[in-house]
């Protein structure tokens, strides 16, 4: 049977993200089926080829079935048993430290609780550093525990990662420190010298780019030059997987050929070897895992004078990992390396051959190479983004249209800037050579970071997915996909035109979807705690109405992200409190302000100072968003409110809790959409069909028009371009 681990491992990742979604139960009811399909195929003498495939895959149902229970029952529930009101005392190994957003994160494994060893992994949240090494054991006692992730997509990143459980640091843990060293404390320390390395020679932003680059360590990066990557469609070299790997894999093996020229084997064993290492420098993450597996089998190929077949290779990684991890279906970074390496073996090659003779000048060699260069890298970068669309299109709302442009312009600089930083820390000890080649790799940094800023800002370069266009375009993507799958030639005459439909189809309804969500009005009420962030999009500008809030500015920031805002057309500050102010130096910092409206002038002198050069004070305004659409603006002793006006919408914004609306003009008291702090205000609010209330407090309401943001990211209302209105919570 020609590439057995296409069946096994496709029947496991599908199976297994259905178990993620659907729980065991599903599981029994798989693997009854699997088994009774088998035991009917044993009793048919003459097995088709079909029926040999049918019981492999039912075979790999019962491995998925079997495995999801396991891990399950095992791991997960016991993790899960423990997060309740009760206290706990915990201990276990350090095996990974992170820090986002000022608080740092380490990552226990083996955890004993309550004096009984388990196998479980534990991630501490701590406001302070805690003293402690890769491999010393943490200690707690009297800490509560709570299940990682506050809405189901993250509960499901953190299962895929094995890490099911967190607790907060508020005691300051003890720390024994570790005699004995395993090989992570090493890799460790590698990673810390990289990075002390980087930063001496470069200036931070162009040091945190090559870190990421090289070990995957986004955490330094600052926001802005993150989201611009994410935007202009190369975030992807931050991802360090087989783009890296063959990279560096290249280069390894290059060197050892030429050294070992008459020891080939010798070559390869240490290449495999620097495969291993490399793996475990970017620790071990399911991307780089993929293509490590991959590297690996086609180096031992070469090893036994076997060519290794790239597809079932993917496959074969692929089927590891589930069965090491059955949880990783799910995983966000493995579905991405897998589906776009999927995209890039399959039509990469033969879209490549065709168009190598279109561009086939016989007399400009040149000029052939360096066209056929630029259409390779569209190829690549298109055929991975039509593979990875649906992921992109459910975990993240939206895909980058300008991916393939960006790539055609960064990739070959990206790979240069990547090469020239590992062999400046590799010649870190020789200063004259190290920071000649620093000061060039710097300059390539700098030219990613400005044509990534400059793409990113461009019209229409995010393109949403979440409606009724995208949805179609997405739901034809999978169905080519999964044909492409099932029947593949290389030699497939319509393979060009149906490559050029499927492009044409995504640049049509990309416009369409654009366009529709131009004209789309939606307003979004940020769980920011005891305060007020309403953003509002429309015509394809956004509005951020109030900038505060008790909680840390991340809870903003993070929905602008998602909204895939790069710019802030009016920020309005509706007061000096931190209920009102509290996020407008991070809003400042992080994204393009255009215009400012402030309605209180003791603010902090430093915010006055960032504050755009047009910024207005005031207590009230009134401002057009379109012909059709007026935002308001009221601010005085007993009220301080906003009012969105349109044919199709009306909605009012109160900054003050408990507010009383006799002190504002008459109209403001009814409409589509209140939307109001902490409880509901003093007077009458019948007149409105929907009230969104911002708060953190677990708050019960009987009427079912009453959303509040309690443990959830944020309230969204969406009005159409054909007048629908709906509401969903995030």
């Amino acid at each position: 049977m020609a590439r057995p681990f296409i069946y096994i491992g496709s029947v496991m990742f599908i199976s297994l993200t259905v178990f993620a979604y659907t729980g065991v139960n599903a599981c029994a009811v798989s693997f009854c089926v699997g088994a009774a399909v088998i035991f009917v195929c044993l009793f048919i003498k003459n097995r088709s080829s079909f029926l040999k495939k049918l019981m492999l895959c039912c075979a790999a149902l019962l491995l998925s079935s079997y495995l999801f229970t396991l891990f399950t029952i095992t791991e997960y529930q016991p993790a899960i048993n423990m997060t309740s009101e009760t206290v706990h005392s915990l201990s276990g190994k350090l095996c990974a430290v992170d820090e986002q957003y000022g608080n740092y994160y380490y990552t226990l494994k083996n955890i004993t609780a309550d004096n009984s060893e388990t196998k479980l992994m534990l991630r501490i949240c701590s406001k302070e550093k805690i003293s402690a090494e890769t491999d010393d054991i943490i200690n707690l006692t009297d800490v509560t525990v709570y299940r990682l992730g506050v809405s189901d997509s993250s509960q499901l990143q953190y299962k895929s990662d094995r890490v099911y459980i967190g607790t907060y640091d508020y005691t300051l843990a003890s720390v024994e420190k570790s005699d004995k060293h395993s090989y992570l404390f090493y890799i460790e320390k590698i990673r810390d010298f990289m990075s002390e390395t980087l930063y001496k020679n470069m200036y931070s932003d162009f040091a945190s780019v090559a870190e990421a680059m090289l070990t995957g360590d986004t955490s330094k990066i600052d926001g802005n030059i993150l989201l611009n990557f994410r935007y202009s469609g190369i975030s992807h070299l931050f991802a360090v997987s087989g783009f890296h790997l063959s990279l560096w894999t290249g280069i390894i093996i290059y060197i050892l050929s030429s050294i070992f020229k008459k020891h080939k084997n010798t070559a390869l064993v240490l290449s495999i070897i620097f495969t291993l290492f490399f793996m475990a420098l970017t620790g071990f993450s399911k991307s780089v895992m993929r293509a490590g597996i991959m590297v690996l089998i086609v180096l031992a190929g070469h090893i036994i004078r076997e060519n290794a077949d790239s597809v079932n290779s993917l496959f074969i990684a692929l089927t590891l990992i589930l069965t090491e991890n059955p949880f990783a279906a799910v995983n966000i970074s493995l579905q991405m390396s897998f589906l776009a390496a999927l995209g890039i073996i399959l039509l990469s090659p033969p879209l490549s051959s065709w168009l190598k003779n279109i561009v086939d000048f016989k007399n400009k060699r040149f000029l052939s190479k360096i066209i056929y260069s630029a259409v390779t890298a569209v190829i690549v970068s298109v055929t991975a983004m039509l593979f990875t669309l649906p992921v992109t299109a459910y975990s993240f709302g939206y895909f980058t249209a300008y991916a393939p442009l960006t790539n055609i312009i960064c990739i070959t600089p990206g790979e240069i800037f990547i090469f020239l930083a590992g062999v400046g820390i590799v010649f870190s000890f020789f200063p004259p050579v190290s920071k000649l080649i620093f000061y060039i790799a710097s300059l390539l940094a700098k030219f990613l970071i400005f044509v990534t800023e400059k793409i990113s800002i461009l019209e229409g370069a995010v393109i949403k997915t979440d409606n009724i266009f995208m949805e179609i375009l997405i739901t034809a993507l999978c169905a080519v996909a999964a044909a492409v799958l099932i029947k593949y030639t290389g030699k497939d005459k319509k393979l060009q035109k149906s490559f050029a439909v499927i492009v044409s189809a995504l640049i049509v309804f990309s416009s369409a979807s654009f366009l529709y969500e131009k004209k789309s009005f939606s307003v979004t009420a940020a769980n920011v705690g005891n305060g007020t962030a309403v953003i509002i999009c429309y015509n394809g500008e956004n509005y951020l109405i109030g900038a505060g809030g008790s909680r840390q500015d991340y809870y903003l920031t993070n929905i602008l992200d998602t909204i895939n805002s790069r710019t802030v057309d009016l920020l309005l500050i509706p007061g000096n409190g931190s209920t009102e102010s509290s996020y407008a130096s991070a809003i400042l910092n992080r994204y393009h302000v255009k215009n400012a409206v402030y309605s209180q002038a003791e603010y902090d002198k430093e915010l006055l100072k960032s504050l755009p050069e047009n910024s207005v004070y005031t207590n009230g305004f009134s401002a057009s968003l379109d012909e059709n659409t007026t935002l308001l603006y009221i601010n005085n002793e007993h009220f301080n409110g906003a009012r969105i006006v349109s044919d199709s919408f009306k909605c009012t914004v109160i900054f003050k809790s408990g507010s009383d609306f006799s002190w504002a003009p008459p109209s403001w008291s009814s409409g589509d959409l209140l939307i109001t702090r902490y409880k509901l205000p003093k007077t009458n609010t019948s007149g409105f069909e929907k009230i969104f209330i911002s708060t953190d407090s677990d708050i019960v309401y009987e009427n079912e028009n009453i959303y509040t943001t309690s443990e959830k990211d944020c309230l969204v209302y969406s009005v159409s371009p054909l007048g629908r209105h709906s509401v969903k919570e995030n």
